[in-house]
């Protein structure tokens, strides 16, 4: 059963594909998913990259390496099981023991040891418990992720949060917006520990939607997830 949430009153700018009366149609809970979703998923923290939509089309291949435990290698597996069952456009999680094969590249350690592998990202992992970095094409196609998870700071269970956090956030989600506190994006290393929240699940779900694209800016977006929530009534 979907978690009922607070009603926010939102304005949905929406084209003339809509009527008003289709927005009415929907839920309390599907707009704040439509509204929550932009905040999440267009542009980056601290950047002036443009705002748009931004999704793999090609299979991310997961290259675990550093000081890899077991629980780590399976909260990553739990991971990628969860994203692969949301997933319906032929978008597809994989772990790879080879790193020739991997396009996200997670490395678990200090960030003294990360610093002295990968040099280029020495600067900017400073004060940064986890990090990712991401690069996509001229169709905003992501298709390579450098993430870091520093284990020698935090728990088992932040850990896993980390862990959890730079996969989903290499997904196309760059943003934390904290407004929704049982959300992987608010930034507390307790969320999702059970796995996604509710919302959460629904933002892959509808990312990596048949129906959803890449380069789309906040109005069109809106329509666009509008269009294919009306379209699961």
């Amino acid at each position: 059963m979907r978690k009922l949430y607070t009603l926010i009153i939102v304005s949905l700018v929406l084209t003339s594909c809509h009527k008003e009366e289709d927005f009415i149609r929907i839920s309390a809970y599907d707009r704040q998913v439509i509204e929550y979703f932009p905040t999440v998923a267009l542009g980056f923290e601290n950047s002036t990259i443009d705002e748009v939509t931004r999704k793999w089309g090609k299979e991310m291949k997961i290259y675990l390496y550093g000081t890899v435990s077991t629980s780590n290698f399976e909260e990553t597996g739990k991971v990628r099981d969860e994203v692969n069952q949301l997933a319906t456009d032929g978008f597809k999680v994989s772990i790879v023991q080879d790193s020739i094969q991997a396009n996200l590249y997670l490395f678990l350690g200090s960030a003294e040891e990360y610093s002295q592998q990968m040099p280029f990202f020495r600067e900017l992992i400073v004060g940064f418990t986890s990090y990712f970095y991401l690069y996509w094409n001229v169709e905003n196609q992501l298709n390579l992720s450098f993430c870091f998870v520093d284990v020698t700071q935090v728990n088992q269970t932040e850990q896993a949060y980390h862990i959890r956090s730079v996969i989903t956030r290499s997904l196309g989600f760059a943003r934390y917006p904290y407004s929704h506190y049982e959300s992987i994006f608010y930034g507390d290393p307790y969320n999702g520990t059970d796995g996604y929240a509710a919302i959460d699940r629904d933002l892959i779900r509808l990312m990596y939607h048949p129906s959803m694209s890449t380069g789309l800016e906040v109005d069109t977006l809106k329509n666009t997830l509008l269009t294919i929530l009306m379209n699961e009534k």
